[in-house]
């Protein structure tokens, strides 16, 4: 959390005040894969 609250886009789309929905995914495969998905209806 703390790379993308201090990566300019990532941060904009976490703390976008019209994103009402998100999605995260997880996998790993010899290292750590995590996704985030914002959208709204």
């Amino acid at each position: 959390m703390t790379w993308w609250m201090n990566d300019q886009i990532h941060r904009d789309a976490i703390l976008n005040p019209k994103s009402t929905e998100m999605g995260v995914g997880y996998a790993y495969f010899s290292m750590d894969y995590i996704a985030v998905d914002f959208g709204s209806p």
